[in-house]
């Protein structure tokens, strides 16, 4: 079985329906699709442009875009410095705004190199489905975006496993929490199964921990694979489109999947368009692996989602 988890760029919210049925709206809205051994998950960030904490939570389940270009303003403008920052791979549709209309915008960022699609709903179903697997083997994790207590079942977790198979009894670290939990039943698409592979959106029983505990934008995973900081040295570049550098004293929001804190930047200033390393002192502690990336927001400026950084 072979799953994918797809965010959807379009001011409309057309797009998205017209290809899967709704499972869920909060925040976010998940569009869900399966046909034979595919599962395909749309994501909408649901209360953007009025939250950026939508477009980052449905970035961070996400191995690509789909990105529909029905008006050229400042939140299209926004989610393209979201995507470059996040480095998320994916596709273009150009409806409303053209090709040559939106190159300036998109040049030197990672939307260059989107795959163009027609804009046909079936044909981009089709396309979708047809993805390759986009999902490390391993380790084991996913990310829990939603946790609650079921009567006569106990916590139950909802999220997108982002890497490796994730299985019934499993004994699994719930991250930044720091507790142990165990698996003791998993769903997907509301059938009981034994386990469920990367890419999957699963629904876990879970023992050993309460709601409370293991909320939004905390990891289940392998033992000892996630630290946790209160502190991060990053290389860090900030957009283009930025209207302010970031230097020494600044607060900003740093993103690591759906995780956030304020943050007190430390170091050298950094201008727009610029690439340097910078300490963040983080006002509560974050859980990562190496390979981790990670986002800056400004809730206060425009754009809101400002760089993208990797540990040094």
């Amino acid at each position: 079985m072979k799953s994918s988890n797809i965010l959807v760029v379009d001011q409309k919210r057309e797009f998205a329906k017209q290809i899967g049925k709704k499972n869920s709206e909060s925040d976010i809205a998940l569009y869900g699709l399966k046909e034979g051994d595919n599962i395909l998950t749309l994501i909408e960030p649901y209360s953007y442009p009025e939250k950026a904490q939508s477009l980052l939570n449905a970035i961070a389940l996400c191995s690509h875009a789909l990105v529909v270009t029905r008006e050229l303003n400042k939140d299209l403008a926004e989610c393209i410095v979201a995507l470059n920052c996040s480095n998320l791979p994916g596709f273009i549709i150009y409806e409303g705004v053209s090709k040559e209309e939106i190159a300036p915008f998109i040049k030197g960022t990672c939307l260059e190199k989107y795959e163009e699609l027609e804009n046909d709903s079936n044909a981009v179903r089709i396309k979708l489905l047809s993805l390759a697997n986009a999902y490390p083997p391993s380790p084991k994790k996913a990310l829990i975006d939603s946790c609650f207590a079921v009567k006569g079942v106990g916590t139950v977790a909802l999220g997108v496993v982002l890497s490796g198979e994730i299985n019934v009894h499993d004994e699994l670290e719930v991250m930044p929490l720091g507790k142990s939990a165990q698996i003791r039943s998993i769903q997907m698409h509301d059938v009981d199964v034994k386990s469920a592979p990367a890419g999957a959106r699963l629904g876990t029983c879970l023992k050993g921990v309460e709601p409370e505990e293991a909320g939004r934008g905390n990891y289940l995973c392998a033992l000892g694979i996630l630290q946790k900081a209160n502190s991060l040295t990053l290389s860090v570049t900030l957009s283009k489109f930025s209207k302010t550098p970031l230097f020494a004293g600044k607060i900003v929001h740093v993103w690591e999947g759906m995780q956030s804190t304020p943050a007190t930047v430390e170091g050298d200033e950094i201008k727009p368009g610029q690439t340097g390393i910078l300490t963040l002192k983080l006002h509560k502690e974050l859980a990562y692996e190496k390979s981790s990336r990670f986002l800056l927001a400004d809730y206060e400026a425009r754009p809101r989602i400002i760089a993208g950084g990797t540990l040094i």
